[in-house]
Parts: structure tokens; sequence; C-alpha cells
């Protein structure tokens, strides 16, 4: 063999060496020049061109410690989630809810609508802000009438305050107006009240004291006691802050002996008298309108003599009950508010002294011009009242007053045309 032979044959077996390497991807493959592509790849790159869904790529599984990452949508903005906006013309209200309104106009009715049942016992109070004069009327949901109210308390509390129970089920509809031109914001509330299923009624025994509810309007507890001739008692009634309570005395025989509203204690009802027959008397005890509330119901006999008051708690008393005369005489609506208790407080529905001003109309009404005369005054604990003669003293003012933080306040007042005479 011939050495030319012999290196061509050397080279051939050479190429065809290199050949299978390369094609068996060994180490020492040649390098791919940049932007070639085989077949496999130019396969692969048409797989993976985009469709306009979600990749179905694999993705890396969160381990226990990392919690998955939401990703924004691209060019998605997020907003911080916020309440709703307050909407001051909204009409729909829910029970439990105080909702703050106003009427801009005079003439001008707000409307609101509420889902109810019937037998439900509703509370409707709409509290006027700074001289403003509500009226109050519900209505069923074909706009039937069911009650209307303009004044808590005529000449003392100018909100408006509806209790009753619904007579159908459906939307019912509350409509609140202003009085003339007393127009300006207020507050509704809307409250379902539970019914007072229990009947307090009992019989008791002189010298004691027993809890009652009037849960409902028409609700009347009744409470017997016996007695004999000749004993004096004193039944009384101590209703809570915001109720108005009456009570009404029956003899054994069924005579009507007499009936108390306010004698006592601030709206509180009193009856004291001498009992005229042996026997089972009976008191009943019921709200007005719809100022109902819990009460605690007591019967004593009343000590034949008084012990004489401190001069000086009955001199602060009649200093309150002369600095709350000249008040109400000169409007100064700063000092009424800061001189009343706070039964006077509940009662009136004041929170600062623009709404002694709203009320002050109404209170010099029915309050008589003159110069004041000596204030008698009585005391029971940390309970008092001081009568103040008004001119010749036909007739006087009435102050029941409370201590409250060492100061007397004016829980009640009330013109009155006979005054108990003076001890001294």
């Amino acid at each position: 063999m011939t050495m030319p032979y012999r290196l061509h044959l050397l080279g051939s077996l050479l190429l065809v060496g290199a050949i299978t390497l390369a094609a068996c991807g060994g180490d020492d493959a040649p390098a791919e020049e940049p932007g070639s592509e085989t077949p496999e790849q130019s396969e692969q790159a048409v797989e993976e061109e985009p469709t306009g869904e979600e990749p179905q790529g694999t993705a890396t599984e969160p381990t226990e410690e990392t919690e998955p990452v939401e990703e924004d949508e691209p060019g998605e903005v997020v907003e911080e989630q916020t309440e709703p906006a307050f909407d001051p013309n909204r009409e729909i209200l829910v029970y439990g809810e105080t909702f703050p309104a106003s009427i801009e106009e005079v003439g001008g009715v707000r409307q609101f609508r509420f889902e109810g049942a019937e037998g439900d016992l509703v509370r409707i109070r709409v509290d006027g802000k700074a001289g403003m004069d509500p009226i109050v009327t519900l209505l069923e949901p074909n706009r039937t009438e069911i009650i209307s109210n303009d004044d808590v308390s005529p000449g003392a509390n100018r909100d408006s305050l509806v209790v009753t129970g619904l007579v159908s089920t459906g939307l019912q509809v509350i409509r609140v107006e202003a009085f003339g031109s007393d127009i300006g914001d207020f507050e509704i509330t809307l409250e379902l009240l539970p019914f007072d299923t229990d009947d307090d009624s009992q019989i008791v025994a002189i010298g004691t004291t027993v809890n009652g509810t009037i849960g409902q309007p028409g609700d009347v507890d009744v409470f017997e006691f016996t007695g004999t001739v000749g004993q004096p008692v004193l039944v009384y009634v101590e209703g809570v802050l915001g109720s108005d309570l009456l009570a009404q005395m029956f003899a054994p025989d069924g005579t009507f002996l007499q009936a108390a509203d306010d004698s006592g204690h601030g709206l509180d009802p009193e009856i004291a008298l001498t009992l005229t027959q042996d026997g089972s008397y009976r008191v009943e005890v019921f709200a007005l309108g719809s100022k109902i509330g819990a009460y605690q119901f007591s019967v004593t006999t009343v000590p034949e003599t008084q012990p004489e008051p401190d001069a000086t708690v009955v001199e602060a008393m009649a200093n309150t009950a002369l600095a709350y005369l000249a008040a109400l005489q000169d409007s100064d609506t700063l000092n009424l508010f800061v001189l009343a208790g706070p039964e006077a407080i509940a009662f009136r529905g004041w929170e600062s002294a623009e709404d002694v001003e709203r009320d002050l109309t109404k209170l010099v009404q029915t309050f008589l011009v003159g110069e004041p005369a000596t204030p008698i005054s009585q005391l029971d604990g940390e309970r008092g009242r001081v009568f103040v003669p008004i001119g010749d003293g036909s007739q006087s003012v009435r102050f029941d007053m409370t201590l409250t933080g060492g100061r007397w306040l004016v829980d009640f007042w009330e013109r009155v045309f006979v005054a108990p005479e003076s001890d001294g």
C-alpha cells in the first residue's frame, strides 16, 4: 500500500469519527453559531407563542412559611378599601340607627322608610339641633297615618317622640317636618323595643320597695297593700330618667281617692294621705303617652314629725332656686343650662345652651314675671324642693332639686298657685 493511499485512508477515518462524535452530542462538539436554530428549537418556539390565555408554565409552589402573592393585572391601580361616603339624602333606616339630617327650607319635609313587621313595638325620636323644632309622623306602607307628635313635653321639650306598635308589615314611612320657620339640623333615632311580657302587679307590704317596668304604652301595673283607718301613708313611684309615670289610688270599696302625676320629685308621682277604711288599697301605675320605662314602687308610713333641715343646706337650695329664677327672667340660657340637673337634661332634651335658647320662648310663656319673695324650702336627703312666691304671693314657682357633685341643681320646675306656708 503506497504512502498517499495510507494518508488518504487515515484522513477518511478521522472525518467519520468527528461526524459520529458530533452526532452523539459529545463534550467536544463544536458550539453553535449565534442566531442559528435547530429544527427542534424552531418547533418549540412555535408552540410557545402567546395565545391570549394565562401561561400554563410550571410555577414555584409556595412553602409553608411563604404565602402566595397575588400579582396585579398590568396597568391596574389598586386602591385602599374605605367606608362608603355618607349620603345625607339617604331614606332607608334600620333599627338601632341614629341618622343626622336637615330641613333647609321652610315647608320642607324629609321622608324616611324602614322595614317593619306587624306587631313591632317601635320608638322614633327626632332631636332638633340649635333651634330646629321637629314634628314627626309615622305612616303605614299604604300611607295611612299611625301616630304623630310635635313636642315630647309641651312647654318643655320641643323634640319629637313616638312609641307605638306597627299595624302592618312592609316599608313603613316616617315623615319629619319643621314647626313654622324653625328649620335646621336634626337627628332621627329608630329603635325596636322588646315587649314587656311580665306583669309586675303584686301584693306588697307597707314599708317595702319593689321594682317594675312599664314596657309599652297602655301597660298598667297594679299594686295592693293592706291598711287601717287613720294610718298616714306615702305612695311613691320613682321612674328612670326619661320616663313620665302616673299613679292613681282606690279605697277598699273601689272609691277613687287620688291621682298623681308630677307631685313627687321631678316627674315622679307621689300620693300622701291618711287612710279612711280598713282593708286592701289598690294603686295603678302607668305611663304618660310614650314615656315608658322602669321604676321602683314603695309605700311607707309617714312619720309624725319631720327633722329640721340644716340651715346651711336650706340656704344653698334657696340661692340655687333664686339664681335659676333670675336666669329665667333674664333669658340667660347659659346659666339655665349650667344649673340644670340630670333629670331636667333628660326631660327637656338639652345638650347645650343652644338647646335652651331653642326652648326659651315656651319657657317664658309659662312663667309669671314678678318680684320673688322669701323662698320656702323642704329637704329629703339629697333631694329638696323650694317654693318661691311671686309678687303678692298668690302664685309661686316650685323647684325640685338634687344634690349632684356637691352642688344643688334644678331637676324640675313649674308654676303653682298654692304654696305651703313657712314653718317660721
